[in-house]
């Protein structure tokens, strides 16, 4: 069977989010312990990620302007550990990843890391200083 990425179907099917977190945790750093996301795609994958992990873990997730919602961030992680990781399906223009990287760095830990399953080729926005991992589809 064929993994592939498909907006708002690969994430949310137990079996197939099973195998994209397994893939994310498998390509992330060793030095990340704190995930970040926004939306519910990164929190699907974060959530799973955190579930399967052998190791400690943390998440925190970094709300769009305007969302209603307790608080700007989720999780009380912020300034807690030095590296953070952005986790989502996919990079569409940047936008997202600027914002939650800025979000963090006003917070005082930037983000280091941004594990994505791909990114579009219509980028519109320069992205931040993060080193950007790719977590291929695999067929299984």
């Amino acid at each position: 069977m064929e993994v592939e990425v498909k907006y708002s179907e690969s994430f949310y099917e137990s079996k197939r989010l099973r195998e994209w977190a397994r893939r994310y945790l498998d390509m992330l750093p060793k030095d990340a312990h704190t995930l970040v996301s926004s939306g519910s795609s990164g929190a699907a994958i974060a959530s799973a990620m955190l579930t399967l992990s052998e190791r400690p873990l943390t998440h925190t997730s970094i709300r769009k302007s305007g969302e209603d919602a307790h608080t700007s961030k989720a999780g009380s992680y912020l300034n807690h550990l030095p590296k953070f990781c952005f986790v989502d399906d996919f990079i569409s223009k940047g936008h997202t990843l600027e914002y939650v990287y800025y979000a963090c760095e006003d917070y005082g830990t930037p983000i280091s890391y941004a594990l994505v399953g791909h990114k579009n080729r219509r980028q519109s926005v320069e992205l931040p200083p993060v080193e950007i991992i790719y977590v291929a589809p695999q067929n299984t």
